[in-house]
């Protein structure tokens, strides 16, 4: 197939991009909830904005004193000459997490009459300049019962100099005693690239997402070591196995370490495909490769050569050789990985229904993972339930937007107020003693940190209360309860763009029947439309629809590549003659055609199609018989061009033929007269030269005797003599 009009972006630019994207989020404001960091507090009149989250893991022991950081940030257009910090926290635990939303989102002081801590801040605010604040209250001071256990909030205020208070929340767990029970905390982390429009990474871009600070080795070292769930694409995988040799040092470097991993992991569909998106569609089942043939080169796959100590082959001690990649055999070889479970499906959140889950299910695809912000009832004391006859596992969408706030951070205040908002739910949901089995989900988004997640994994799963949960004590944990979905609207126009890629493959298949290798239009084709498929696409609608319409675009040229150049009239004067038609094969590779050629009325007859092989990139000229049968006069001649199949694979066209076939009658009477006037004359030139030939005879002796007699009478003497 010709290369595609929408390349994969750069991978430089892609990454740069998520990494400011990913800060924007976070600086942007945000609806409030349990599952956000507590945001900080602001007075509207003057813009002075003070942000404050506990140090370490923010637990708290008794005989530990309470740290507390933060920062106060001028964003007035005056400058501010300090103010007095004061620091409290609640007597009473939080008990809920919706006392625990409310808590985090109040805007007034409530605690501000009873503070632990009150510190005066002298340095004066320029506009836009922001002080960073430490605030330690002695253990002795902080007053909590040391065999008790929960969640507190703590609430810090600054009183500006001659002005205002404003105030900053966020929450800490008092841990008075080792809990009867743990919190058993699952969490599922996906591996992928940014989207993009072709279903191969390219060699350059796995050399840049695998160098140290590239996204592929941030998500892994992430997860590396840490008792969590990956979910991987399987294109990462395949792009690294088709290139053998050719692939990036750093990029199978990469790929050992994941082998290597005792995570569970589990595939998510190919490019991680829009699987809803799909469902939608006329597609019979999920997606899937056809084949990669077309990307394999055999001659990145050498046979591996024999050790020879001679020549140095053998290792040094401590020393591993690197071994030569062998040949895939198809398809699943290259897909192959030992995966804990495939048959799991992990849609785009709030996009299920139950045509979805019966598609899913069509698949192979027997368990979903879906969002409790998708369901009723949405709370549930463990993760597995049953949505009618389908199993899935249900993800605590509060839980998991704190650990993915915490994830993508793009500073230390930040990345620890999502922490402690995510400790400080944990500590609650499981504050009856019995504990929970909970899943929360890291979302596709590339820009997350290696360090960040790795540090919020250590932190959430460090305490004495929590204890990470397998794939297997996921879906086995209890009885299913039965729950249903909420409902997701269609989406038509999507789907009808989707339809029309699809429709485009099923053309480029039949178009394909005419080329000597069909899998490099065909297989490279399904490749590049999962890659449109991918569900990170959601987020850049304008985006995906410029490389729907590129893609629809470049395979209208793919299909209009062989052409009937052709133009006539031809005059045809025999009874039988050849009419010669032109091809022209704009594609990279050789295709074999059969011209077919049907005249408008019975002056001509053509009795067979003619079959011909154009090579890449060229024209040729092609001879089709014909035979001229009753009369002259014109005829219409319909050319069409097919594979061996039969599919027309060039638009036909028609030409004018002048027929006179009578003309070689009378040429060959013509000819004929010709040819006896030219032998007559020959025989009589004959004729004459012999009949002179005898009156020159027939007069000889006469004629002799006087030529001898003039003869002597010319040379005698004039003497007489």
């Amino acid at each position: 197939m010709a290369e595609s009009n929408h390349a994969r972006w750069p991978a430089l630019s892609r990454l740069f991009a998520a990494v400011v994207v990913a800060g924007s989020l976070l600086l942007s404001a945000a609806p409030a909830s349990a599952g956000s960091p507590a945001r900080p507090s602001a007075a509207a009149e003057d813009g002075v904005i003070l942000t404050v989250a506990p140090l370490g893991n923010a637990v708290l022991h008794p005989g530990q004193d309470l740290l507390v950081s933060g920062t106060v940030r001028n964003a007035t257009a005056a400058t501010i000459a300090g103010g007095t910090l004061r620091l409290s926290i609640t007597g009473d635990e939080i008990a809920s997490r919706d006392g625990l939303e409310q808590w985090l989102a109040a805007d007034a002081p409530g605690l501000s009459d009873r503070p632990l801590l009150t510190q005066q801040l002298k340095t004066q605010l320029l506009p836009g300049q922001e002080e960073a604040v430490d605030l330690t209250v002695p253990a002795a001071a902080v007053g909590l019962a040391k065999d008790a256990w929960g969640t507190h909030g703590i609430e810090a205020t600054f009183a500006v100099a001659g002005g205002s208070t404003v105030t900053g929340r966020t929450a800490v767990v008092w841990s008075g005693k080792v809990p009867q029970a743990r919190d058993k905390l699952g969490l599922v982390v996906p591996i992928t690239v940014p989207p993009g429009t072709e279903g191969l990474i390219a060699a350059d871009d796995l050399a840049v997402y695998t160098a140290p600070l590239g996204t592929l080795s941030s998500q892994l070292d992430g997860v590396l070591g840490r008792p969590v769930i990956i979910a991987i694409d399987p294109m990462i995988v395949a792009s690294i196995r088709v290139l053998g040799t050719g692939a990036p040092a750093s990029a199978v470097q990469w790929l050992d370490r994941l082998s290597h991993a005792k995570n569970d992991i589990f595939p998510l569909s190919y490019a991680d495909s829009d699987i809803t998106l799909e469902a939608q569609t006329k597609a019979g089942s999920v997606l899937k490769p056809t084949t990669f043939e077309q990307a394999i080169d055999p001659a990145d796959f050498p046979s591996p050569s024999p050790v020879s100590p001679t020549r140095g082959d053998v290792p040094l001690p401590g020393q591993t050789a690197t071994p030569t990649p062998a040949l895939p055999a198809g398809t699943d070889e290259v897909l192959a990985w030992p995966y804990t479970s495939t048959d799991i499906a992990w849609p785009a959140a709030g996009s299920v229904t139950p045509k979805a889950l019966d598609f899913f299910a069509a698949s192979g695809l027997t368990t979903s993972i879906v969002s409790d912000a998708e369901l009723a009832p949405t709370e549930l004391a463990q993760p597995s339930a049953s949505l009618g006859k389908h199993a899935a596992l249900v993800t605590d969408e509060t839980l998991s937007t704190a650990i993915r706030r915490a994830a993508v951070a793009t500073s230390e205040i930040a990345w620890r107020q999502a922490v402690a908002t995510a400790q400080a739910q944990l500590a609650i949901l499981m504050d009856d003693g019995s504990g929970a089995t909970l899943l929360t989900s890291i979302d596709r988004a590339t820009a997350r940190s290696a360090t960040r997640l790795g540090a919020t994994i250590d932190a959430l799963l460090g305490t004495t209360w929590t204890a990470p949960a397998s794939l297997g004590e996921l879906r086995g944990a209890g009885t299913r309860p039965a729950v249903t979905l909420n409902g997701a609207a269609a989406e038509t126009g999507r789907a009808d763009q989707v339809n029309a890629l699809l429709a485009r493959g099923e053309e480029l298949s039949e178009f394909a029947s005419a080329l000597t290798k069909p899998a490099e239009l065909t297989g490279e084709y399904r490749l590049d439309l999962l890659a449109l498929l991918a569900t990170s696409w959601r987020g850049e609608p304008d985006e995906w629809q410029k490389a729907v319409s590129d893609s629809l675009d470049a395979s209208t040229q793919t299909l209009n590549a062989v052409r009937i150049t052709t133009e006539g009239p031809f005059l045809v004067v025999a009874s039988q003659t050849d009419i010669p038609i032109t091809l022209s094969n704009d594609l990279e590779q050789a295709v074999t055609v059969r011209v077919r050629l049907v005249p408008s009325n019975g002056r001509l007859l053509v009795d067979q199609e003619t079959e011909a092989t154009i090579d890449a990139a060229s024209a040729k000229t092609v001879l089709v018989p014909v035979t001229a049968k009753v009369g002259n006069g014109s005829v219409m001649l319909h050319i069409s061009v097919h594979s061996p199949t039969g599919v027309v694979i060039a638009e036909p066209k028609t030409v004018s033929v002048n027929v006179q076939a009578e003309w070689e009658g009378i040429g060959a009477v013509i000819f004929g007269v010709l040819v006896v006037l030219f032998f007559g004359f020959g025989v009589w030139r004959n004729i004459a030269r012999r009949r002179r030939e005898r009156s020159v005879a027939s007069e000889g002796p006469a004629d002799n005797a006087e030529a001898e007699s003039d003869a002597v009478t010319r040379n005698a003497p004039e003497d007489g003599s």
